[in-house]
């Protein structure tokens, strides 16, 4: 069955729902996740920001190549 197959379920599942880890899996679980989400506490905020500021650099833009094409005999 589902619960074979992911041997207990979803971390990241139990993690943003707020089941505890060691609970059952709402989306592979039969029967068993709702009842767990219903009794469960509110989603576990990160204790500090992890972001990273990245540096960008624009660079200048070209100005367009103006392209013709000459259909059929030699050009004059």
């Amino acid at each position: 069955g589902s619960y074979d197959a992911c041997q207990g379920g979803c971390m990241a599942a139990k993690f943003f729902t707020g089941l505890p880890l060691d609970g059952p899996d709402p989306e592979c679980v039969s029967g068993h996740g709702e009842h767990a989400l219903s009794s469960a506490g509110a989603a576990p905020r990160p204790s500090m920001d992890h972001s990273k500021p990245v540096r960008l650099t624009v660079k200048a833009r070209r100005s367009p190549v103006l392209v013709t094409h000459h259909s059929g005999g030699s050009p004059s």
